[in-house]
């Protein structure tokens, strides 16, 4: 297993955005628990502050997730944090945390992380 974050590019943008936790296997705009990886997208080009990367394990896209400094609330928060419903269960998602906190945790104003999150 070597979990990477990595940028989203005009190479790997369709394949992020298919992936999806909806066990149907159809990626939708609003999923049960987390936003579409489209919508997250569109949203980082309109709001700069968002940072969005593609999870992968080895060469294989994964997830997807979206953090940064929230101008609005005025904290660092990660937003989303999605693993595939094909990859779920096998810790890819504790990995992937760790290495957004470890990324957040390198800036210097970065005192606090904020996590929402959806109860089930």
């Amino acid at each position: 297993m070597n979990i990477s974050l990595r940028d989203i590019t005009q190479a790997n943008w369709m394949e992020c955005i298919s992936l999806t936790t909806n066990k149907t296997g159809i990626p939708t705009l609003y999923e049960e628990f987390v936003t579409s990886n489209a919508l997250s997208i569109a949203l980082s080009k309109i709001q700069n502050e968002w940072i969005i990367k593609a999870i992968y394990n080895n060469e294989q896209m994964i997830g997807f997730t979206m953090y940064g400094f929230g101008e609005v609330n005025k904290f660092y928060e990660i937003l989303r944090l999605m693993i595939d419903y094909k990859h779920q269960g096998k810790g890819y998602g504790k990995i992937a945390l760790k290495k957004i906190i470890n990324e957040l945790a390198s800036l210097e104003d970065c005192k606090e992380i904020f996590l929402s999150f959806e109860r089930v």
